[in-house]
């Protein structure tokens, strides 16, 4: 027997996103990080004297990204109504620990490029099926969950519900 789309959103207890062109907008903006203040690289930039084109690189870079207010409220409206919710992506970025703990996400995996692995953690920690978790992905690495799940949602469909 098919479930309706309804009835397995019924089911759903676990939510789980993507992040890069889900919760944010796929736009990823590199920062130079923190000047390295090492006493070379200082008294190369002295010799220098200012002059233009002679700043240096830093050897770390600071990752950006802008997230979607509304999708927080989503989200913090999910874990309200008893469900759990967590993110699983390939990049390990600063800026997505950060989201996640202003969200107070229960699940995050970061440098996941075989997406089904920490699903499958998680159904086992928490004690539920694949037809109780539902995904929303945007690329080709998340369509093994997808497929598996209980509940997808493509985003590249947002705009088509």
């Amino acid at each position: 027997m098919t479930l309706s789309a309804q009835d397995r959103a019924r089911r759903i207890k676990i939510i789980l996103f993507d992040v890069d062109g889900v919760l944010t907008d796929g736009s990823i903006w590199l920062f130079p990080g923190a000047a390295d203040s090492s006493s070379s690289v200082q008294g190369h930039l002295a010799e220098k004297d200012g002059q233009a084109g002679f700043g240096f690189q830093s050897a770390s870079m600071v990752e950006a990204k802008g997230y979607n207010a509304h999708d927080g409220t989503a989200i913090s409206l999910a874990r309200l109504g008893g469900m759990k919710c967590g993110i699983i992506t390939k990049r390990i970025s600063e800026t997505v620990a950060l989201r996640a703990r202003d969200l107070k996400l229960e699940f995050v995996y970061m440098g996941q490029a075989f997406k089904m692995k920490p699903v499958r953690e998680i159904m086992e920690k928490e004690g539920v099926t694949l037809e109780e978790i539902a995904y929303v992905g945007d690329d080709v690495i998340d369509l093994p969950v997808m497929r598996e799940c209980g509940f997808a949602w493509p985003w590249a469909m947002r705009g088509s519900a």
